[in-house]
This record gives C-alpha cells, structure tokens and sequence, in this order.
C-alpha cells in the first residue's frame, strides 16, 4: 500500500515487477492520520510504501516496545530521497526487497523493514 506522499511513479516500479499496487487513494482519502494508514496497510496485509520521515519514528515507537505493539507486523519500505531518485532508488533496490520479503515470510514474528536513501539501503530485521 502506498502512502500519500509516495510517488505514482515508485509504484509503478513495483507494478512492473508483478507486485499489486494498493494506492492511497484508492482506499483512504487524503490527510488521514498516518495511524489510519498503517492501520489500514495492516488490514489488507500490505507492505507500507512511504516517502515520510514520521513514518518511520510512528513505525519505531509503536512497533517496538512492548507496550506500543500496535504496529509490530506492519511491514514498511521507506523512501528517504525524492521522488525521481526514489523511482532510480526503488529499480536498484528491487532485488533486495524481494529477498528480504521471502526472508520475512519463512520467520513468523519477522516483519520487512527496509529505509532507502541517496546513499544507503538499510535493512531491520
């Protein structure tokens, strides 16, 4: 599922690769709580795809400690570049996103969570 402020045109990326494409439009309106839309990726047993520095902190804060497990199965792919390099970033960094995927589906607690940048990819696991 795409977040608001993550380009068309990442998501296009994924589309070509065979993966399904959930925009934010096409569930949520616009300006909805960031809360709303992981819930909502949570639902539909989606991968986050967000251009959002809060993002990540909501995804830290209520993913990891014991007493704000809300989030703690919510996958996330964050872009922390523009949208033209985040489309280049999303190209170059496809094979690592499948292989983390299939890393996370063979461990049942384990979620993806991967932040993309200029300059680095990390990965949490």
């Amino acid at each position: 599922m795409f977040d608001e402020g993550a380009p068309a045109s990442v998501a296009e990326v994924f589309r070509a690769r065979g993966h399904v494409v959930i925009l934010h439009g096409e569930v949520l309106e616009q300006g909805v709580p960031d809360k709303l839309v992981c819930k909502t990726a949570l639902r539909n047993s989606a991968i986050l795809v967000a251009v959002d520095a809060d993002m990540k902190r909501l995804i830290h804060r209520y993913g990891t400690a014991p007493q704000h497990a809300r989030f703690k199965h919510l996958s996330l792919i964050r872009f922390g570049c523009n949208g033209p390099m985040a489309v280049e970033r999303a190209k170059q960094a496809m094979e690592l996103i499948e292989a983390e995927w299939l890393f996370t589906q063979a461990k049942a607690a384990r979620r993806l969570w991967i932040d993309i940048d200029n300059h680095w990819i990390k990965t949490h696991r």
